[in-house]
């Protein structure tokens, strides 16, 4: 690597480009260097590269190439399986477009998320791919082996194969919903003097929590195994992650036992267990025992499993129920970014995603807003054009444009002076307009069918003004939601079949 460079280029194949940054390199460093870089992209390849940004949401690599797709989820994590699914697609369906067309796919950080693109992109081009394109295979193949799978995490690695699971036609999804109804520490790790650990356990879909359990203080004569039930059952479906804190009475921090992300869909059965070496955090960590394991329990029903009594640790464990803790309430993935809920994002302030309850208590705040405003414009409209002595139809109409046009202000954010401004100068030209049928029976029609309009012009602008709030505010939109990918892999094995 040159000095003054940090960046790892490579050319895949004649059109995968992969294109690499430290984490550590600084801002001003990676700046420079993506300039160089898109120099001489532009000189041999001209705007014919699609850039597939893999870390998080930036907006200088869309001002240097439109043609980026931000798909970026944290570093050292498994993907949505839906999002491999939608970068595979993306990457066939530009290189199938034009000879000359090529992918660039950029990240920051770890080379994992590198090796995940590559390795799902050579199994989803298996079904379709041609004598021609063996040597393209080859070196993508070869590139993972070489580069990128010792950098890939267990959970990674896991989603790689359950997508040529899935596509390959060996596993059947399983498109129900789970209950989670146990998890069992088998051989438990020594975070503490005494030879034993505090954990407590967080679970997540789609990387929102769902359930945090307590702390479970363990004797130090209890090495068997841990019990920790989850009363009531919680219901999960899609892509899963659960991970495991050690909590320090001594300096009350919080360490990662393990790490495990899967996906519902590809439970066969009502049990899964997680060896150490398929664990983040816990296959390099000696204090792990090399026996240990972790066994999920599910069914298909909330109900009480009849002899869940089994999971019962015994005297010399106690459960910590405090949840008011700063350490149990705090989540790394309430700011999701790119790494452990670090934000690295330039010039953009930390914000907390909203919950769909604040979304639906926004939303519900913008309707009544509109609707207020739209009440109270007409009811005052209609006091002035009574109080000037006017005839009947023409304040009616007066009061009617009068409100139309304020709440429709008011519902998109004007400033006071513009609403009012605007506000009059509607009301006096559809007055006008209005005065002309005062003596005929249409008036009446057209008044309500304008009240109509009103009412719903005011619900369709608030509500949307809402959506659009709302995304902003959470800048959830860097990261997707994790949802379901049955549809699109369905999808694409039916066409492929079919093909």
């Amino acid at each position: 690597m040159e000095e003054g460079y940090e960046l790892d280029l490579t050319y895949i194949t004649e059109r995968i480009i992969a294109v690499s940054f430290p984490r550590a390199c600084s801002e001003e460093i990676y700046a420079h260097n993506l300039k160089d870089v898109t120099r001489m992209l532009r000189s041999k390849h001209a705007d014919n590269y699609l850039t597939i940004n893999l870390s998080e949401r930036r907006a200088d690599l869309s001002r240097i190439n439109s043609k980026t797709l931000d798909t970026g989820w944290p570093d050292l994590h498994a993907p949505p399986l839906d999002k491999i699914c939608t970068i595979c697609k993306a990457m066939e369906g530009w290189l199938n477009t034009d000879p000359l067309h090529v992918v660039v796919i950029h990240c920051r950080g770890g080379k994992g998320r590198i090796g995940v693109v590559i390795s799902s992109f050579i199994h989803f081009t298996d079904i379709s791919a041609s004598a021609d394109q063996a040597l393209d295979r080859f070196a993508m193949r070869k590139y993972y082996d070489d580069k990128v799978s010792a950098l890939m995490t267990p959970s990674q690695k896991r989603y790689v194969w359950i997508l040529n699971s899935l596509l390959s036609g060996s596993m059947k999804i399983n498109a129900s919903p789970l209950f989670l109804h146990c998890i069992i520490l088998h051989g438990l790790p020594n975070f503490d003097a005494s030879g034993v650990c505090r954990p407590y356990l967080k679970v997540y879909q789609g990387m929102q929590a769902v359930y945090s359990s307590g702390v479970y203080h363990i004797g130090p004569g209890h090495r068997d195994r841990l019990c920790i039930p989850l009363e009531p059952a919680q219901l999960l479906k899609g892509d899963i992650m659960i991970k495991c804190y050690h909590k320090s009475d001594v300096t009350s921090e919080r360490e990662v036992v393990f790490r495990l992300q899967f996906h519902t869909g590809a439970v066969q059965g009502y049990s899964l267990s997680f060896d150490k070496e398929d664990m983040e955090a816990a296959n390099k960590d000696p204090r792990f025992p090399d026996y240990g394991r972790v066994e999920l329990v599910f069914t298909e029903g909330p109900e009480r499993i009849p002899d869940a009594d089994r999971w019962h640790n015994g005297a010399d464990v106690m459960v910590d129920y405090n949840t008011a803790d700063p350490i149990l309430r705090w989540d790394s993935y309430q700011d999701i970014c790119d790494g452990e809920g670090t934000t690295t994002t330039a010039g953009l302030p930390k914000l907390t995603p909203l919950s769909p309850v604040c979304r639906s208590i926004c939303l519900c705040h913008h309707l009544t807003s509109s609707n207020l405003s739209l009440s109270l414009s007409l009811s005052l409209s209609l006091s002035l054009s009574l109080s000037l002595s006017l005839p009947l139809p023409l304040s009616l109409s007066l009061s009617l444009s009068l409100s139309l046009s304020l709440s429709l202000c008011v519902s998109l954010s004007l400033s006071l002076c513009l609403s009012l401004s605007l506000s009059v100068s509607l009301s006096l030209s559809l007055c006008l307009s209005l005065y002309i049928y005062t003596h005929t029976h249409t008036l009446l029609l057209l008044f309500s069918s304008l009240w109509g309009v009103t009412m719903a012009m005011t619900q369709i602008l608030s509500t949307a003004q809402a959506s659009l709030a709302s995304p902003l505010l959470s800048l959830k939109s860097r990261w997707g939601g994790g949802g379901d990918c049955y549809m699109i892999t369905s999808a694409y094995v039916r066409s492929s079949v079919a093909s």
